[in-house]
């Protein structure tokens, strides 16, 4: 146990089952030291991948609180303090870190984590910025475009500023590069990959005297402190705004450990055990983080599959993984191996072994030439006795032998290489052909049987049990939903932006473009024919004919018919709103209309009502996390259309529940099981995809090993240099391939673009899975499948019962990202002026207020954001007569003559109940630290006049209390009443309110 290990683990080997066992040891051999979890950091790849290990855990922990009666108090007790067990990501870990020891940090302590929105909108200012400033550079005027940026920024960006006027001919160099083929791309690209290495990074001199070499040794230099400026552009836009993305977040956490010795020993005494899993997926600041809290007193874990690492792309490096592996093996001892495959057939295993032997980890061309460096040679090759998976002889032989899935009636094996129609032109894309025999061949599919595992026998097969793995999706998705509809074959496009053409959500992106702008005759007519009005065909004639004799727009025609029509509900809130929108959140907008129109309601109409009862909520709580960048209508709008990234576990989760067939990419397979698998997009030629090269390499003169840069192009006549380069970039596609065929359970079906003659060209990404010896696999044809039919499946019709608790409120719903404070603590029976702080959480619906009310509390919510002292809060009082006069309440002093006062902080915070991860969010009106101790204040615009009204905003201040006491002490809370008069109610911290809030979301 109190041992360092490295495992190197197959697909489909017990990976977290290894992790979740030596987990629970650690537990069992330290089951009388109750805070143990303290003392041990897992980190993995994703969130999901996070929560799904803290939950088989947390069983494991369950079968022992059932079974060690000796220690059952003690289980008991490690089980309540796994909640706050740092089973998390790499960047969850160094949010924390920061956040720690923010003292030590030139950060605030509310710095704020970007989201993809946010960081897009930085890194095209930044860049935006680092062109003007290299403009001024070449016209030698000042640049003015860094005068507003911290003192320190401005020291750091002039020191740039003057190694690019060192460089010879460097105007003519500043040319070159702004001529380099998409250069945003290659600038964007160090910054969001190698933004360590590059300052890290000394730019290639290949100490050649030709002329040639030297321009491109000046031009590498100019690129790289073009980079350079940009990084400090960036961060004198976000870092020194308190804004970090997750690439600063581990930096700003490595900076701490490497240069706050007494936190680095913090860190190194806290955790005895440290558990890194998907080793292979790590980069060079992960590494040096728990490089750092590793010492000879701590033990680390290891484990991953080098064959799985596929994310080179976001700047994972496995030539860590490599020299970790030979670095392991020469401190600690030999690195241990998973090999049994638990997750496939006998064939499949065997497939994979053969392919990834002969195929994919077969280097022999790269030692022939003898350039390659050998250990990485060694270290990306297919090691036979530690890589050869064996098979989990479960189900026996003989049921495997049974049910072979077929294709043709001639069919004998598991593993399937199934070419296209016959394609004339290899330049042209293969999508349209493939998509045909996909399609073609899941119907044939559906004629088979399915081992199923759960009930150990065989049944029919089903839509669910097919995947079908892309390299890529783009170019594939529009013939995908042409064929598989047209075959009536039910699919899921994950990651796909099909999400926003569900009726469901184009209703509601429509409503938010009129509620923008209801004279725009487009979106309103969008709206019309939506889910959202549901409007007749004779109406939408009527209005059309109209149209086309008036100058009127749709919505004023709508407008003058209204009391003759069935849509005054909806008329009447697109008013409304259009007229509050500057008031007004855009998710309180929706949130409004959709409950004074009855809009789900609405959803009962469309085929699966549960699916897009879900997408509606998922769809909400995306509007909710675009305000975090803006809360303008027409940004969100925006955002809404430049949305080309969707991470599809944030939004329609039960459409992937689904009996449908599932399609991804590959890179959304990983770690995933199908019974069968349908690989296809294989067909663009193997090259290297990389423009920009960072490695570490001998100086010639020095000798020494350092780090160096280059722009790809520079380096291909370097062919000592550049054959590492290629094979790390060329194997990452061998690698994917590998993550594809080690899927299925049942059946590896791989789709072969057709050229003629099948000619065998070892340039096309496909060539690895064609150019095979390997026995047992069926070669078909397109035209050899039987063309089956399928009939379509009935969508549910709207007179079926459908579970109408689903449609009351989507608080019952089963997804619930967030939890504010009212929602644990709200009462029917409250009076309709009390719910007024519910304007400030993150709740979905709200229950019906009266609108004056509301408004009028939104208003002055909002104007109490802005004043900066006492005397303009006097002003704004003498502006509103239903604003109370606090400011001489002593109330008033703490607020504007505080250490620290922020207005609005919002604040997020996880807790574990019944093994189910909550996120609890609030946002406090006023909060104000002094030396470590924190007070909160709450506006209520309300009149408190009653106790159950009371109690309630007293649990709200003790939740906001939870919520901050990480960053100091809480002392003090005030529920201070701003309607007409003034009147304060004091609150003390509640010691035990952590087990009332545990009951609290018990009860909900």
């Amino acid at each position: 146990m109190n041992k360092n290990h490295f495992y190197s683990a197959s697909a489909g080997t017990g990976k977290t089952y290894t992790i979740t066992h030596y987990y629970l040891d650690i537990l069992k051999s330290n089951v009388t030291d109750t805070n143990i979890t303290d003392k041990i950091i897992a980190v993995t790849f994703t969130k999901k991948a996070a929560a799904e290990m803290k939950e088989r855990i947390s069983q494991l922990i369950d079968e022992e609180i059932e079974t060690d009666s000796e220690n059952q108090q003690n289980w008991r007790q490690i089980k309540n303090a796994l909640s706050r067990a740092q089973i998390t990501t790499i960047d969850s870990f160094s949010s924390n870190l920061i956040k720690e020891n923010i003292l030590y940090t030139a950060l605030d302590n509310l710095f704020q984590i970007m989201n993809n929105l946010q960081e897009n909108s930085n890194t095209k200012k930044a860049l935006n910025t680092m062109y003007k400033t290299i403009y001024a550079i070449y016209e030698e005027k000042e640049t003015t475009t860094i005068n507003n940026f911290k003192k320190s920024r401005k020291e750091k960006i002039k020191k740039i500023i003057q190694e690019i006027t060192k460089i010879p001919n460097y105007k003519e160099q500043i040319k070159t590069v702004l001529q380099i083929k998409d250069i945003d791309d290659l600038f964007n690209e160090i910054l969001r990959k190698y933004r360590y290495e590059i300052e890290q990074s000394k730019a290639l001199n290949t100490l050649s005297n030709d002329e040639d070499k030297i321009t491109q040794n000046q031009t590498n230099q100019m690129f790289k402190q073009m980079a350079l400026l940009y990084i400090q552009i960036y961060r004198a836009l976000t870092v020194d705004q308190n804004i970090l993305d997750f690439f600063e977040l581990k930096y700003q956490s490595l900076k701490l450990l490497e240069t706050k010795p007494e936190v680095l020993q913090k860190y190194q005494n806290q955790y005895k055990y440290i558990i890194i899993d998907e080793f292979q997926d790590t980069d060079e600041l992960q590494l040096r983080i728990f490089e750092n809290i590793h010492t000879q007193n701590n033990y680390i874990f290891y484990v991953g599959d080098k064959k799985q690492s596929i994310y080179r792309f976001r700047g994972a490096d496995i030539s860590i993984f490599s020299r970790s592996m030979t670095e392991f093996t020469q401190k600690y001892g030999q690195i241990q191996s998973l090999n049994t495959n638990y997750r496939s057939f006998k064939e499949i295993v065997d497939y994979a072994n053969h392919i990834s032997k002969n195929n994919l980890f077969n280097f022999s061309d790269y030692e022939e030439k003898d350039l390659c460096s050998k250990d990485l040679l060694t270290n990306m090759g297919f090691i036979p006795d530690k890589e050869i998976s064996d098979f989990n002889p479960k189900p026996d032989i003989q049921t495997q032998n049974q049910n072979i899935i077929k294709i043709t009636a001639n069919d004998k094996y598991r593993i399937k290489n199934i070419y296209t129609p016959e394609l004339e032109n290899r330049n042209n894309s293969t999508a349209k052909e493939e998509v045909k025999t996909i399609a073609k061949t899941i119907k044939r599919i559906m004629k088979n049987k399915i081992y199923d595992k759960k009930q150990e026998k065989y049944r029919n097969a089903q839509f669910k049990d097919i995947a079908v793995l892309l390299r890529r999706i783009s170019g594939y998705e529009e013939y995908i939903k042409k064929y598989f509809e047209k075959e009536n074959i039910n699919y899921y496009i994950v990651g796909s932006k099909m999400f926003y053409e569900k009726p469901e959500i184009k209703s509601l992106i429509s409503l938010l473009k009129i509620i923008d702008n209801p004279n725009n005759d487009f979106d309103f007519f969008s709206s019309v024919v939506s889910l959202f009005f549901t409007t007749k065909l004779s109406d939408i004639n009527d209005i059309l004919k109209e149209v086309q004799n008036s100058r009127k727009s749709i919505y004023e025609i709508f407008q003058n018919h209204v009391e003759k029509t069935p849509y005054k509900k909806q008329l009447d809130s697109i008013k409304k709103y259009s007229e509050l929108k500057t008031i007004l959140k855009p998710s309180k907008i929706l949130n409004k209309i959709i409950e004074e129109t009855k809009f789900k309601e609405k959803l009962k109409l469309l085929e699966n009502p549960e699916s897009a009862y879900a997408n509606l909520s998922k769809f909400l709580q995306q509007i909710k996390e675009y305000e975090e960048t803006t809360v303008e209508i027409s940004e969100i709008i925006e955002l809404l259309n430049n949305t080309t990234e969707v991470v599809e576990e944030e939004l329609s989760t039960s459409s992937y529940n689904d009996n449908t067939v599932k399609v991804m990419s590959i890179h959304q397979s990983k770690g995933l099981e199908f019974p069968v698998v349908i690989t296809g997009a294989l067909s663009k030629k193997i090259e290297v995809d990389a423009r920009i090269y960072f490695d570490k390499h001998k100086n010639k003169e020095t000798q020494k090993e350092e780090k160096i840069f280059s722009l790809e192009e520079f380096i291909k006549e370097e062919k000592d240099i550049y054959a590492d380069f290629e094979l790390l970039e060329i194997s990452e596609i061998r690698r994917l391939i590998y993550v594809a065929i080690t899927r299925p359970s049942q059946a590896l079906i791989n789709i072969i673009p057709n050229h003629k003659n099948k000619t065998k060209d070892p340039e096309y990404q496909y060539t690895y899975l064609q150019n095979t010896d390997y026995p047992k696999i069926d070669t078909i044809d397109f035209e050899q499948i039987p063309d089956e039919k399928i009939e379509k499946q009935q969508p549910v019709k709207t007179d079926q019962k459908i579970n109408q608790e689903n449609f009351k409120d989507l608080k019952t719903q089963e997804y619930r990202k967030y939890i504010s404070p009212s929602y644990l603590k709200e009462k029917e029976e409250f009076e309709k002026d009390i719910e007024i702080e519910e304007i400030n959480t993150q709740e979905l619906f709200y229950e019906e207020t009266s609108e004056d009310l509301i408004n009028e509390g939104i208003r002055l919510h909002e104007k109490l954001e802005h004043p900066q002292n006492k005397q303009q809060l006097k002003q704004l009082i003498k502006k509103e007569p239903n604003l109370a006069d606090f400011s001489e309440l002593q109330i008033t002093e703490k607020i504007y003559n505080s250490q620290t006062s922020i207005p609005e902080a919002e604040f997020k915070k996880s807790i574990t109940v019944d093994s189910k991860k909550y996120i609890l969010t609030g946002i406090i009106d006023r909060l104000i630290i002094n030396q470590g101790n924190i007070e909160v204040i709450d506006y209520k615009y309300s009149d408190l006049k009653h106790q159950n009204q009371i109690e309630n905003y007293k649990f709200q201040i003790q939740l906001y209390f939870w919520l901050v006491k990480d960053l100091g002490t809480p002392t003090k809370g005030y529920i201070l009443k701003i309607k007409n008069t003034p009147e304060i109610i004091e609150i003390s911290p509640d010691p035990n309110f952590e087990n009332k809030l545990v009951e609290a979301i018990k009860n909900r």
